[in-house]
């Protein structure tokens, strides 16, 4: 984990903050020993297309992956899968 996670979860922490956004799964382990709740890129691209802030959640998941986000093959499947694209 870097730096940076380790400060959002401090931060989170000390803050009380009811949601941190965190990916990489070692912060994300930090986050559930202190039982903070939290989310990923991908989470809050599926909130935006639930709530109709983007029209079309695949298009903007290749857009983010083209510019160097990953997601595991197994992952983008079932995603796709749910959302029936």
């Amino acid at each position: 984990m870097d730096k940076g996670e380790a400060e959002v979860v401090a931060l989170a922490l000390e803050m009380n903050h009811d949601l941190i956004l965190l990916d990489e799964s070692d912060a994300r382990k930090l986050a559930s020993f202190y039982q903070l709740n939290f989310t990923g890129f991908i989470g809050v691209l599926l909130k935006a297309n639930q709530t109709g802030i983007i029209d079309d959640f695949k298009v903007e998941l290749d857009k983010a992956m083209k510019a160097g986000f990953y997601s595991n093959t197994t992952l983008y499947r079932r995603l796709m899968s749910e959302l029936g694209k």
